[in-house]
């Protein structure tokens, strides 16, 4: 496949080495790097808190964390090899679904083995866990300090 080399992003320092191998993978074999961060919907579809103490929509905060994250990741890649094509994807939903739709198109997806885990429940790990089985390309999971 001719797609991009796909990094997901939630902060933790295993997505940062995740981003540091993509990057290293995009550039040796030609590829454009494609940086997402999931922005993660309630399972049920209810908001029970729908603003945070100073009246900001908790949506709104998370899109704006993620932005952030993004733009970290995507300093991080460039920083580390300015020949690499780098784009960047605020996307929202469920994080398995969302990733696995990238990987419709994608050459590769590389996590980090550890995130953090998320507002939805699913445990540490799990996304790297689970996407092998989901994916329509190639897994790569990278483990920080590796």
């Amino acid at each position: 496949m001719s797609g991009p080399i796909v990094v997901g992003v939630d902060g933790s320092r295993a997505a940062l080495a995740a981003v540091e191998w993509a990057v290293d993978a995009a550039a040796r074999h030609g590829r454009p790097l494609r940086i997402v961060h999931v922005v993660e919907l309630p399972r049920s579809g209810v908001v029970l808190r729908p603003r945070d103490p100073d009246g900001v929509p908790d949506a709104e905060r998370a899109r704006e964390f993620g932005g952030l994250l993004l733009r970290r990741a995507a300093e991080l890649a460039r920083e580390r090899r300015a020949d690499v094509e780098v784009d960047t994807g605020l996307l929202s939903g469920d994080v398995m679904e969302a990733l696995r739709r990238e990987t419709e198109t994608a050459a590769r997806i590389v996590l980090g083995s550890h995130g953090l885990g998320g507002s939805t429940g699913l445990p540490p790990g799990s996304v790297a866990r689970e996407m092998p089985n989901r994916a329509h390309c190639p897994v790569t999971v990278v483990r920080p300090g590796r």
